[in-house]
């Protein structure tokens, strides 16, 4: 009797270990998806960045061939 006893609650500590991996998989999977999402979008921002810096610096470009310009005249 004392067997099946411990053999009944060794079967249920195993289930229960197996639905916590189960759960840690599946936040380990929505974590990986917000990583991969958060590389996507830090992706996305060093583009706009690097877009925001080439305006700028075609800005400095003109703005010094103006006061170029008005000094000639």
């Amino acid at each position: 009797m004392g067997t099946m006893n411990f053999n009944q609650k060794t079967e249920k500590y195993i289930k229960e270990l197996k639905t916590q991996i189960e759960l840690q998989d599946k936040l380990i999977e929505s974590q990986d998806e917000i990583i991969t999402n958060l590389k996507t979008e830090i992706e996305y921002y060093k583009k706009y960045i690097q877009d925001i810096e080439k305006r700028f610096d075609r800005m400095l470009q003109l703005g010094k061939e103006l006061m170029e310009k008005g000094s000639k005249k």
